[in-house]
């Protein structure tokens, strides 16, 4: 069976499905096959409702009072199931057939996520099948495929079923012996057959190993031929200063820390190749990168050369602009601001001036790599918080440098990356870890609160700015993609609590911001805040990123179990930024005993253990999404693939060497070859 052919030679796929096909970029067979279930359902598996608990089950039971709702643009449908021992809420979103499919006569099986979600248990987009049916399938472990337009997974499992007697012929499409080396033992045709057909769970896992391996094969083989293809770029070699650093290290309000003396040097040694460095420097909060990235811009500009560097938001461009003036201004160095609050004329203007080299340091957003952004000499790029940004946008600040010269690049992170992923995600990059605090700073204190105890925190947030300190006070994130009642329901509980705080505290001391509000709203808020115009800020989590406030020292996270460790570390590293002691808040939604997410965050301030301890407890998919966004929009693997992400390694070293020694010809290995090409396009400037 080749991959290649069209799809529209397979029995079952009509001109109609074929199109809806395409919908979801289905052109091949290949990209048929490659179309993996989104999950399975074991409907061997069931437990009476009285037994249920939270988590993905399968249950057999009855249902009754259906019900249809029309929020906007969305169809809610709600069920009652029920057994003899107990009734739970079904939900589904824009399903309007289950309304004739659930008749209130039959015996169903239900399978799907059973979770706590805006104040009730729900099983939320079950997988229904009638009980009566259920000896019509194949088997009892069964795929189920994400929905595509009017096809659902039984047309998907109809149509691979089709198939099912031409895996065998399914060609290998890596070397067989550099598999053989590594320990990869399951054919490709085996791999994807149990993928589509398997008998268990373990089948699954089994399967799904070998075709991750695919996938970060091709990986790890781009990055080691951009390797080769960045030595073959050339930057501006950046001559070490001494006299200009100690005059800058002496002018700083602070020490600097060890890590961050050792940071600037080293980097200050790669800048000074004529090839260009590109280093991703992971510091946890407040551990001072921002710092670092003055020091080196200001290096370029003794060497006469621009900097520029691109944040996530517009609050933090205008931190960083009025941090940078503050403090490079004594050394005649010329600070730009561009971003998207700016009015044209303005815009028009810094564009000017970055163009005719008026500016020597420019920071901004997504502003930077507009069309009319031309650099005179850019020497030096920051691209901080780098896993917001997708690739494209980062290879258009740097193509956007003049002079036929490629920048040197520095990305940060205040999301410790664990070590064993940082080859993976970062292969063409060196990583320098920032892990000492500013002399002064106390460990955050951080506490576990049920809603039943909300009064403590009252009783703190008024001990906080009495003593003329200030405070976070974070609600959920309002996510345009949820569904309209998920998205009503945040706002009215944002609202709410802003509403109540002022009344308790004052309105003029309390402020209110958000996503949707505009950038010069946000920087407005920001600044009455940053200046002790008001005590108390009711945010979502734009405030999540880099915001430096040295007198806030108390934060307040509601809804603490809905967040990730990542972001919840990331929350609190807006306080305990001063030598004050701080303190953080972790509001549950319940008052059920805390995860033990909350736990670990209460446990421990360090920001690289809790990374680690992230990867374990839930996967590196849900850790650093964000990043699966961007250059690695990974299908099948997972950043918690660590012991396939050394075999992928492994392998690619040796294919490359075999490349280099005309052993191996990549070209008749056509389906790696077209990865490998199109994650070197993707990532050759990353």
């Amino acid at each position: 069976m080749l991959l290649s052919n069209s799809i529209a030679i397979l029995k079952g796929v009509g001109e109609k499905t074929a199109s809806l096909l395409r919908q979801r970029k289905i052109y091949t067979i290949g990209d048929l096959l490659y179309y993996l279930p989104r999950a399975y359902d074991d409907w061997q598996t069931n437990i009476k409702l009285k037994d249920v608990r939270a988590g993905n089950i399968v249950v057999k039971c009855k249902v009754r009072n259906v019900k249809s709702e029309r929020r906007k643009s969305l169809t809610i449908i709600k069920a009652e199931l029920y057994d003899e021992t107990n009734s739970i809420e079904a939900i589904w979103f824009n399903q309007s057939y289950r309304v004739k499919q659930l008749s209130e006569d039959k015996d169903f099986y239900f399978a799907g996520n059973f979770a706590f979600n805006y104040g009730r248990y729900q099983l939320s987009n079950p997988s229904v099948i009638v009980a009566s049916d259920i000896n019509n399938f194949s088997g009892d472990f069964l795929p189920v495929y994400k929905q595509c337009g009017d096809l659902k997974s039984k047309h998907f499992s109809k149509i691979i079923n089709n198939l099912r007697s031409d895996f065998a012929t399914i060609p290998e499409t890596l070397p067989t012996d550099i598999l053989r080396e590594v320990g990869i033992n399951l054919p490709l045709k085996d791999a994807l057959y149990k993928i589509h057909f398997p008998e268990t769970q373990q089948d699954v896992e089994i399967a799904r190993q070998r075709l991750a391996f695919d996938e970060l094969l091709a990986w790890s083989l781009s990055a080691e031929l951009n390797k080769r293809e960045n030595l073959r770029l050339r930057a501006p070699s950046l001559t070490f200063n001494l006299e200009i650093m100690k005059k800058f290290v002496a002018n700083l309000p602070f020490d600097l820390t060890d890590d961050q003396r050792l940071a600037i040097f080293t980097i200050a040694k790669d800048i000074e190749k004529s090839t260009p460095m590109s280093k991703m420097l992971q510091g946890d909060v407040g551990s001072g990168k921002t710092v670092v990235a003055m020091a080196v811009s200001l290096l370029t500009f003794s060497n006469n050369f621009q900097s520029a560097i691109m944040v996530p938001t517009e609050v933090l461009a205008r931190q960083h602009f009025d941090e940078f003036i503050k403090i490079l201004q004594p050394f005649g160095v010329r600070v730009g601001l561009l971003v998207g609050g700016l009015t044209t004329k303005e815009k028009s203007d810094m564009q000017d001036q970055i163009k005719n080299g008026q500016i020597d340091i420019v920071i901004g957003t997504h502003a930077l790599i507009s069309d009319k952004v031309k650099f005179a000499r850019l020497g030096f790029a920051v691209i901080d918080e780098q896993h917001r940004f997708g690739v494209n946008q980062r290879t258009k600040l740097l193509v956007s440098a003049g002079d036929n010269l490629m920048p040197h690049l520095l990305s940060m992170t205040a999301t410790p990356i664990p070590r064993t992923l940082q080859l993976a995600l970062f292969g063409e990059m060196s990583v320098f870890n920032l892990r000492q605090k500013p002399k002064g700073r106390k460990d955050i204190i951080t506490k576990i609160t049920r809603p039943v105890s909300i009064d403590s925190v009252y009783e703190k947030i008024a001990e906080v700015i009495k003593n003329g300190q200030q405070v976070y006070y974070i609600c959920p994130q309002i996510d345009e993609e949820e569904d309209a009642e998920n998205i009503d329901a945040d706002m009215k509980k944002v609202k709410k609590e802003f509403q109540h705080l002022s009344h308790l505290f004052g309105k003029d001391n309390v402020a209110f911001l958000h996503g949707k509000m505009s950038g010069k709203e946000k920087d407005q808020i920001m600044t009455n805040f940053s200046n002790q115009k008001t005590q108390i800020l009711v945010s979502t989590t734009v405030i999540e990123v880099g915001v430096n406030v040295p007198n806030a020292t108390l934060i307040i996270i509601r809804n603490a179990d809905r967040f990730g460790l990542a972001a919840l570390h990331q929350l609190r590293g807006r306080v305990g930024r001063s030598d004050l002691q701080s303190y953080c808040f972790l509001v549950t939604t319940t008052d059920d005993r805390p995860t033990q997410r909350l736990r670990e965050m209460e446990k421990s301030g360090d920001g690289f253990y809790l990374a680690e301890k992230d990867l374990k407890m839930r996967g590196a998919g849900e850790i650093y999404g964000a990043l699966q966004h961007g250059a690695l929009s990974l299908r099948i693997a997972t950043f918690a693939d660590t012991k396939i992400i050394a075999k992928s390694n492994k392998a690619a070293q040796k294919i490359i060497v075999r490349i280099e020694t005309g052993e191996l010809d990549l070209r008749k290995f056509p389906d790696l070859e077209k990865a490998v090409l199109q994650n070197q396009k993707t990532t050759l400037l990353n």
